[in-house]
């Protein structure tokens, strides 16, 4: 099913951790429910035992017009499709369809980053071994070429050194170290 917006969705903190999360007002609305909001709302609440601060979180806002409090609830992804599910219509399926190929997009995109990631990894490290390898060959090799008998040009020997302070400093510059 092609994921177009059916029910919005938006970032925010649940369970310790951010996650996708949907109001939950959106989806009545979506879903046609017969119910008025607050007591369909109430009653998968009881009846399907979900969890305040795990599942959802309520939100209480003063409407000045009549001077009553509307709650919000804002629930997880898994919350939504279970909702959603439990409806048993076609809009239910709709929704709970959508909810799980926007959890399958997030999943690729997490399992996409950490892949980056360790590739981005896995390369810091190679270049870093390269760089610390190339400057311990070359601190070998003026080490015998710094010797008496291989380096009896004074021309020799200054351009080495040269080549030392050039590696040296570029790997500290790089942080480097050895």
């Amino acid at each position: 099913m092609a994921t177009n917006t059916l029910v919005p969705t938006f970032q925010g903190f649940l369970a310790n951790k951010t996650q996708t999360l949907v109001n939950a007002r959106d989806l009545h609305h979506f879903l046609g429910s017969k119910k008025d909001f607050s007591s369909w709302m109430k009653s998968r609440i009881n009846e399907y035992k979900f969890k305040e601060e795990q599942d959802y979180f309520r939100l209480t806002q003063k409407v000045e017009a009549n001077n009553a409090t509307m709650i919000e609830y804002h629930i997880s992804l898994d919350m939504a499709k279970e909702l959603s599910m439990v409806e048993r219509t076609e809009r239910g399926r709709q929704a709970r369809q959508y909810f799980i190929a926007m959890e399958q997009k997030a999943i690729t995109s997490h399992n996409n980053l950490a892949e980056l990631n360790s590739r981005l990894k896995d390369g810091i490290f190679s270049n870093n071994l390269r760089y610390r390898q190339m400057y311990r060959y070359l601190q070998k090799e003026l080490t015998i070429l710094k010797s008496p008998v291989a380096c009896r040009s004074q021309h020799v020997k200054c351009v080495l050194c040269t080549v030392k302070c050039v590696i040296w400093n570029y790997c500290q510059a790089k942080k480097f170290l050895y």
